[in-house]
């Protein structure tokens, strides 16, 4: 469905999509909206802990920072293959575009901290790299961390594909 465009995702198409009755949909959901934000805010949490713990796990193993980096954004090219449809979805919505949408206030709030996590990890990487967490050194481990592969995956998944796999 995401592969037609987000306006595709209508409270019909999903319920025909998953089997759910419309009315079970309007009953749990206050709108498409908030089905949407729920949906791409559950995605950007699975992605978040998938690169996270990438990063986690290289800090614990005792490795350099940049090796933290370098394992964060790789971490999201497995994400993409282990969760295509999540990840098509976090291409496909931005954040900005869900907080300006008409959703109750608790909702945006949740939009609004949703990367707090990932601040604290993008912080942590930058002051280890560059000796202090500036705003130019987290928009560094930003870029190299997500920015970087999201770009390089973000045409395959709104064309409804996966990228090409390694051999």
């Amino acid at each position: 469905m995401l592969g037609e465009g987000v306006a595709a995702a209508t409270i019909g198409n999903i319920a025909r999509a998953s089997g759910a009755p419309p009315g079970s949909i309007y009953y749990r959901f206050d709108s498409r909206e908030a089905l949407l934000a729920e949906l791409w805010m559950r995605a950007v949490e699975r992605a978040q802990r998938h690169t996270i713990g990438a990063v986690e796990a290289v800090t614990e193993a005792g490795g350099e920072p940049s090796e933290a980096v370098v394992a964060g954004g790789l971490s999201i090219f497995d994400f993409v293959l282990s969760a295509p449809a999540d990840a098509q979805l976090l291409v496909s919505m931005r954040r900005t575009d869900l907080i300006r949408s008409p959703l109750p206030p608790p909702l945006v709030e949740r939009l609004r901290a949703l990367n707090r996590p990932v601040a604290r990890v993008v912080g942590r990487l930058a002051g280890q790299l560059f000796g202090q967490p500036s705003a130019a050194a987290r928009e560094l481990v930003t870029l190299a961390v997500f920015d970087l592969p999201y770009g390089a995956v973000r045409r395959h998944l709104l064309a409804g594909g996966a990228p090409p796999a390694a051999s």
